[in-house]
């Protein structure tokens, strides 16, 4: 806390001095705090003499630091420091408000009432709840998830999801199926998303709902054309066992469900029919440029693709599609069919549709000639995504190089960290992408390298790389050479994620190994893993020199080992902040 009580420190005294003589004591406009809140350099500040008096702004941007390091609780009780203070700092504060719940309540510094009081400030709201208080049999439901429209009038962003630590033992409870039924039911009764004439949250655009179960979407859920999508840009549903609820099979009585359980009752979900005639009476007509729709249920019906898919195609102006689903072996049509056949009708149409996609992320398909009829549809495709790919045959790459050579010129970003794709194809695909910037494969073998000795066509672009090298002969010195070599190609490259297996690369030597891949300038961010313990890489003091010259741009460094003569404070961090890994610009490159 020594750094965020300085700049509190230094903060108060710019503000105090607004309104103090120069060259004189100006004691602290603070009253009395609470224990616990600010640091004692606010209590008394001197001001230099000729310090000019600070801008609104100047006060502004310091304080946006401050939030950046300070808790919420010392935040809080700085905001008595004076007005200029608490203007600022309670826009800062409630601008993006997360609440953790607790069991029965939340866990916050702020009381339900300051909440409340504040909520028209609120424009990002994250909520974590705790399924553990969710139970059927006691009706418990906190006020805090009602999220009534006159609560937060101004909230442009609302992500749902569970407490991180019971997320696997919430997963398959039925404490689970009524938290979501619940939500649901209070964003779509009269108090909540139907509420003020049909305009309930005026100003929401991003709607992020993860690891629920969505065993009951209310047949209302489909049809809010009005009253969310239509306003919606991002919509991300995540969660377990979409479609029905297993303890229903289709020959059960309904009648016969328990009385005391009312939310056990059937809703059954809309079917194609009535999707079809929904489309036909309003057209796709969602704005929505983001959506993320992702199933970890093995258990898939037939109607949830159709469900998926429907909602797929009301989004004609998408900029960015994730769909994950596991494959349905009765299904008539394979996933990957159905977004063909949706984006290629959607492309004859006039005006044609689906033409803004940009990034396509398809993990845990099944990838055929059909791949080859999607792309080729998606004239602006520049980030192409396949994680966990079950099966990628040789023969759609190829096809795509031949039938939509275009492509290779526009891909700037390719994932596919999936066995299902050959030493070989990664190799023809790095030989093949002039303009690509970020890419993560599988695995790569020295024989492969050595059989296809192209130049990589992204040499002069890459600024990502993530690759996993595998030595399959004998002359591993030399392999290790080889890896080094193409490596030190890529000049542009800023952060570096590799491992070699059986030895790792030998980067402890600044006139060895380490010398050859001085040409990465740009360098900040690099891994060598390694899956033999027996084969450390470590670094001394004079390798830390070695790098702090020649890669001067270097803060992250992971699956390195240290001397005993390096200090504590001369170690780079491993990995970057939390924040950082998640944010795009981290995984996309610095230009996009």
């Amino acid at each position: 806390m020594e750094e965020p009580a300085l700049l509190l420190g230094a903060a108060s005294g710019l503000t105090t001095s607004a309104t103090g003589s120069q060259g004189q004591e100006t004691p602290s406009l603070s009253p009395a705090l609470p224990s616990g809140g600010i640091p004692g350099a606010l209590a008394l500040t001197t001001v230099p003499q000729g310090y000019k008096n600070p801008s609104p702004l100047e006060i502004s941007e310091l304080l946006t630091r401050i939030v950046s390091l300070v808790d919420q609780t010392t935040l809080l009780a700085c905001q008595v420091v004076c007005k200029e203070w608490r203007r600022t700092l309670e826009f800062l504060i409630w601008r993006d408000l997360k609440l953790v719940q607790l069991g029965n309540r939340f866990k916050q510094p702020m009381t339900d009432n300051c909440i409340r009081q504040h909520a028209p400030l609120v424009q990002r709201l994250s909520i974590c709840v705790d399924p553990r208080y969710y139970q059927p049999s006691s009706g418990n439901l906190d006020n805090n998830l009602c999220l009534r429209t006159t609560d937060f009038p101004k909230l442009t962003s609302l992500e749902i999801g569970i407490q991180l630590g019971l997320l696997y033992w919430s997963s398959q409870t039925e404490e689970m199926v009524y938290l979501t039924y619940k939500l649901f039911r209070l964003m779509l009764d009269s108090s909540s998303l139907l509420s003020g004439g049909g305009q309930g949250f005026p100003m929401l655009q991003v709607l992020k709902i993860a690891d629920l179960q969505f065993k009951f979407l209310p047949r209302e859920w489909m049809t809010l054309w009005e009253t969310l999508w239509s306003r919606l840009q991002v919509l991300s549903l995540t969660g377990h066992w979409w479609g029905y609820y297993q303890v229903f099979p289709e020959e059960e009585n309904m009648d016969d469900i328990d009385d005391d359980r009312p939310w056990q009752r059937y809703e059954e979900l809309c079917n194609k029919d009535e999707m079809q005639k929904l489309a036909r009476r309003h057209g796709p007509s969602w704005t929505m440029r983001d959506l993320t729709l992702i199933s970890y249920s093995r258990d898939m019906n037939r109607g949830v693709y159709e469900i998926q898919s429907w909602m797929v195609g009301q989004c004609p102006d998408l900029v960015r599609l994730k769909w994950s689903v596991d494959w349905y072996l009765e299904a008539e049509q394979r996933p990957m069919e159905l977004i063909r056949d949706l984006v290629m009708e959607g492309s004859q149409l006039n005006p044609p549709q689906f033409q803004e996609l940009e990034t396509l992320d398809l993990p845990r398909q099944f990838y055929g000639e059909e791949f080859v009829d999607l792309i080729d549809a998606m004239p602006r495709l520049t980030m192409l995504k396949m994680e966990d790919v079950k099966e990628f045959e040789e023969n759609p790459w190829i096809l795509l190089k031949a039938t939509a050579p275009r492509h290779l010129n526009t891909l700037r970003i390719l994932d596919v960290r999936c066995s299902g794709v050959g030493s070989h194809t990664l190799i023809d695909m790095l030989c093949s992408l002039p303009n690509l910037e970020v890419f993560q494969g599988d695995t790569i073998t020295d024989l492969h390298l050595r059989e296809d000795p192209r130049p990589w066509a992204c040499r002069g672009a890459l600024r990502r790389l993530e690759l996993d090298f595998k030595i399959t002969t004998q002359r591993r010195v030399l392999s290790q050479s080889l890896i080094v070599s193409r490596l030190a190609e890529m000049e542009q490259l800023e952060d570096l994620r590799v491992s070699c297996s059986p030895l790792r690369l030998d980067l402890s030597k600044p006139k060895g190994m380490l010398e050859r891949l001085k040409t990465l300038k740009h360098l900040k961010t690099l891994s060598l893993e390694s899956r033999n313990e027996n084969f450390n890489c470590d670094w001394g003091q004079v390798e830390l020199a070695w790098v702090r010259e020649n890669w001067p741009k270097l803060k992250y460094v992971d699956w390195i080992e240290y001397k005993d003569e390096v200090k504590e404070e001369d170690k780079f961090p491993r990995t970057p902040p939390v924040e950082e890994q998640k944010s795009e610009r981290y995984y996309t490159s610095r230009n996009k």
